[in-house]
């Protein structure tokens, strides 16, 4: 569904600060991760509204916004040296 796999790349900005966090060692403030709760919350209550839920349609958007926030975080990585 294609809005289902909008509202999981609604979480782009939540993988990008674990991303940053985990892989980069960014120092991430208070109020960043006070923002993601809105984003978050707005997420899970767009999706839990979804009548047509599959498990595969789930696992693939969820994969697709990693890889999408990964090759964002790694090419920024790559620029700076």
């Amino acid at each position: 569904n294609i809005t289902s796999s909008i509202q999981k790349l609604g979480l782009a900005p939540f993988f990008t600060v674990i991303f940053s966090k985990i892989f980069l060692n960014t120092r991430i403030s208070q109020n960043t991760y006070l923002s993601l709760i809105p984003l978050v919350s707005g997420v899970i209550l767009a999706c839990s509204s979804e009548i047509g839920f599959h498990l595969v349609g789930l696992s693939c958007a969820l994969f697709s916004a990693i890889v999408f926030v990964a090759q964002n975080i790694f090419s920024k990585k790559v620029s700076f040296l």
